[in-house]
């Protein structure tokens, strides 16, 4: 959608620059609170195991919140995720991330929070490469012990990020993404010689995944790079395809 918004307005607006204000947008997403189902295997809880609707919790969020909870998307909801492993996935700056966090995992006056970290902390600023953090299976704002039915909780409160002041960090990040993406192009080009980009792309999704997800403009401009400095080429009859040099 947000390519689709840029594109438009490229075709609008000639020399304007668009510059997304995500720490001033927010949105809600539907919480269930995962099952523990008990079989002849190991309880499970991912965050497709869902509750039924009846025990639904609306969550109203800054765009950066919901940004940090989607890490775990495709990730086992007891997976434990570093600080480090987070700036990766989620392309959000150090200051940024850190308060994220903390507002996600000391938000006052709740009984259970929806992020847990370990070791403890007394701010945002103790916050380490050490720190490990996961879902709270538990979460559910309950109420006697009992899931709600249906509630909608505000997580924004006074959260209010500047993009002024990370714009070094965010830049950080970027270029932590395009160094992975450059070693994973080199290590799947490494072991099979010969690809098409579609699968480079999906061989290099397969390697990063755990940590972002490249867009295929950036996977294009990586190629490139390598291209220029000789650890890949481009095959001479086919233009979609790539050679790696020994």
């Amino acid at each position: 959608m947000i390519c689709e918004i840029e594109e438009f307005y490229k075709q609008k607006h000639q020399g304007r620059q668009l510059i997304w204000q995500y720490h001033l947008s927010h949105g809600i997403i539907a919480y269930y609170p995962p099952i523990a189902t008990t079989t002849s295997a190991q309880p499970t809880t991912s965050m497709t195991d869902a509750a039924p609707p009846t025990s639904q919790v609306e969550l109203e969020m800054t765009t950066l919140q919901i940004v940090v909870l989607f890490a775990w998307r495709y990730r086992d909801i007891d997976q434990r995720l570093r600080l480090d492993g987070l700036l990766t996935a989620t392309g959000l700056s150090d200051l940024e991330l850190r308060r994220t966090l903390w507002s996600l995992s000391e938000r006052p006056k709740m009984e259970q929070q929806i992020i847990l970290y370990s070791p403890e902390a007394t701010s945002e600023k103790d916050f380490t490469n050490e720190t490990e953090f996961w879902i709270n299976p538990a979460f559910g704002v309950a109420r006697s012990g009992r899931p709600p039915n249906r509630r909608r909780v505000n997580m924004i409160g006074r959260l209010q990020l500047t993009q002024a002041g990370c714009e070094e960090e965010s830049l950080a990040i970027v270029q932590l993404r395009q160094m992975r993406a450059q070693e994973a192009v080199v290590r799947v080009m490494k072991s099979r010689k010969r690809l098409t980009f579609s699968e480079v792309y999906q061989q290099v999704i397969g390697l990063l995944k755990d940590q972002f997800i490249p867009s295929k403009r950036m996977l294009k401009e990586v190629i490139e790079w390598l291209i220029e400095r000789r650890y890949i080429e481009r095959d001479s009859h086919e233009l979609d395809t790539f050679v790696y040099v020994s």
